[in-house]
């Protein structure tokens, strides 16, 4: 893990275990992710969920949230308490998805999403 990072919030350190409790259908809490890394794996999106984090990291931050779309489906995910989005996210069954969000030290706003599906 990047520490230096971690400590001056520069950079995208990258842990390799470090994966949100992904909850099918409710919300997916991204807070404790957050606390150790910038950038959210949600390994595996087996349903419609909230992306919520009740601690935004400070002001300039980035954070990078990819989705991985299980073979079910189009998965919907919205974004909650913490985040200003652009819109909902559909995805595209076993594709994969990443957002940028910047923070502005009270939300995470949306600057890009990838245009299409990444396989």
């Amino acid at each position: 893990m990047d520490f230096v990072a971690q400590l001056t919030g520069s950079g995208v350190p990258i842990p390799g275990t470090i994966a949100p409790t992904y909850v099918s259908g409710g919300t997916t809490d991204i807070t404790a992710t957050l606390q150790q890394t910038r950038f959210v794996n949600i390994t595996t999106a087996t349903g419609n969920t909230t992306v919520s984090t009740s601690a935004v990291p400070r002001a300039g931050a980035v954070v990078l949230i990819q989705v991985n779309n299980d073979s079910g489906g189009a998965r919907t995910i919205t974004f909650g308490t913490g985040f200003r989005p652009t819109g909902t996210l559909v995805g595209t069954s076993s594709k994969a998805y990443v957002l940028m969000f910047v923070s502005d030290g009270t939300t995470l706003n949306e600057c890009s999403r990838s245009v299409g599906a990444l396989t």
